[in-house]
C-alpha cells in the first residue's frame, strides 16, 4: 500500500520502503553527516550499536545486490544485564532496583535517563520506609512504576532556596524538613554523579575503539553531545575551531528539548542561534519546537521572550505554529492591564499558512 501511495505521487518512484530501528537510523544519519562515520553507539534509549562491516568478512551472507560492498551490522547491547562485566560492578543496591516493569537492562539502569530516575525513586522509597526521609510525609506517587520525572529532579536540584527545595520534593502530603532536603539532595547527586562517571567511561572506551580502528567521529556529533550535556563552553570552543552544520544537528537538539523539557537548554540554544545561526530554516524549526513546548507547559513569560527574539530576526510569524501563537496572544491580552511591558503582537492571517506549517503535528 505504501509503495502504491508513494508511486502515485509525481516524481516519486520507489521499488522498496524500509522501517529502520533507532541504531541503524543513527548510523545512517551519522554517515550522512560525515562519510567517515562507520559506527553508531546509542547510549540513550533503545540501547544498541550498529556499524558498517565489509561484506567480504561475512562468509555466509548472500545479498541480492551484487554491487554491495558493506552492510550494516547491529550488535544488541540491550541485554547487557546478563553480562558479567556489568554484574561485577552492580552493588546490593543495584540488584534491589527492579528492571522488569520498565524493561530495563543493567546497562540502561546505570547510564540511561529512565534508569537513573528509577534508582533515585527506589532510594527515596527505601529511606522513606526506614523513616530516614520525609518521615512525617506521604510519598504515595513514588510507588508508581514511573514515579519521578526529569523535571521533578531538575526542579529540586536547581532550587536556589531551602523553601524551593522543600516545595520541590515529591511528597503527596505533609511538609518536608530541611534535613529531608539535604538527604534527598545528597542521594540524587551521588546517583547522578555515578551515572555520569559510567557514561564518561563508556564514551572513553568507545573513543579508544574508534581511534584503534581509525574511525572518525564527526565534529557535529561531538558538538551536539557537548551541547546536550550542557557543556556549553566546550561546545562553543569546538564550534569556533571546526565548522559545524547546524542544519544537520538541529533535529537532535530539538528532540532533546522535547524529551527532557529542559528550560535552561531552551534558553541556551536560543542564545546560541542568535549568535551563530544564519540559516532561516534551522531557526524556524528550532523556534517552533521551543515555542510549542513553552506554551504547552504554560510558561508564557518565557514563550513571550522567545517570540520577541524571533520577531527581531524579521522572519514572519506565520512560520510558527498558529495554535501556539493564539494561546500566547490570549495570555498577553489578559495580562496587558497588569503588565504594560507584556509582549504585544498581531496574529498572522490564517490564509498565509501553508497546509504543512498549519499542522499541529510536531516536526
Amino acid at each position: 500500500m505504501d509503495e502504491i501511495a508513494i508511486n502515485g505521487q509525481e516524481g516519486m518512484l520507489f521499488d522498496m520502503t524500509a522501517v529502520l530501528n533507532p541504531h541503524t537510523s543513527m548510523l545512517m544519519m551519522g554517515s550522512y553527516i560525515d562519510a567517515k562515520c562507520d559506527i553508531a553507539l546509542n547510549l540513550r534509549r533503545n540501547f544498541g550499536l550498529a556499524y558498517f562491516e565489509d561484506i567480504f568478512n561475512l562468509n555466509n551472507l548472500i545479498l541480492p545486490q551484487s554491487h554491495a560492498k558493506e552492510v550494516s551490522v547491529e550488535i544488541d547491547i540491550s541485554k547487557f544485564g546478563s553480562n558479567d562485566c556489568f554484574d561485577a560492578i552492580a552493588t546490593e543496591f543495584d540488584w534491589g532496583v527492579t528492571t522488569v516493569p520498565l524493561d530495563f537492562s543493567k546497562f540502561q539502569l546505570f547510564v540511561g535517563d529512565d534508569g537513573l530516575l528509577e534508582q533515585i525513586r527506589f532510594a527515596f522509597l527505601e529511606l522513606h520506609h526506614q523513616l530516614l526521609l520525609c518521615r512525617k510525609c506521604d510519598m504515595e506517587d513514588l510507588f508508581k512504576n514511573i514515579g519521578l520525572s526529569f523535571p521533578d529532579i531538575h526542579k529540586f536540584l536547581s532550587a536556589e532556596t531551602h523553601s524551593d527545595m522543600i516545595s520541590a520534593l515529591p511528597v503527596t502530603t505533609g511538609t518536608p524538613t530541611l534535613d529531608d532536603t539535604s538527604i534527598a539532595s545528597y542521594v540524587a547527586k551521588i546517583i547522578l554523579m555515578r551515572g555520569a562517571l559510567l557514561t564518561s567511561i563508556s564514551v572513553i572506551l568507545a573513543n579508544c575503539y574508534l581511534e584503534h580502528e581509525n574511525f572518525d567521529v564527526p565534529h557535529s556529533i561531538i558538538w551536539a553531545f557537548n551541547f546536550m550535556c550542557e557543556d556549553y563552553e566546550e561546545a562553543e570552543n569546538l564550534f569556533l575551531k571546526h565548522p559545524v552544520s547546524l542544519k544537520q544537528v538541529n533535529s537532535i537538539i530539538c528532540q532533546k528539548i522535547r524529551s527532557t523539557q529542559n528550560i535552561s537548554l531552551i534558553k541556551s540554544y536560543s542564545e546560541f542561534l542568535r549568535k551563530h545561526c544564519t540559516d532561516v530554516n534551522v531557526r524556524v524549526k528550532a523556534y517552533r519546537c521551543m515555542l510549542n513546548l513553552l506554551v504547552n507547559t504554560n510558561m508564557y513569560k518565557e514563550a513571550s521572550k522567545l517570540v520577541q527574539e524571533f520577531m527581531e530576526t524579521e522572519i514572519p510569524l506565520n512560520n510558527l505554529q498558529l495554535s501556539s501563537l493564539k494561546l500566547l496572544h490570549n495570555y498577553c491580552l489578559r495580562n496587558l492591564d497588569k503588565d504594560h511591558d507584556v509582549l504585544t503582537f498581531a496574529l498572522p492571517i490564517k490564509e498565509t499558512y501553508s497546509s504543512s506549517s498549519e499542522s499541529d503535528a510536531e516536526e
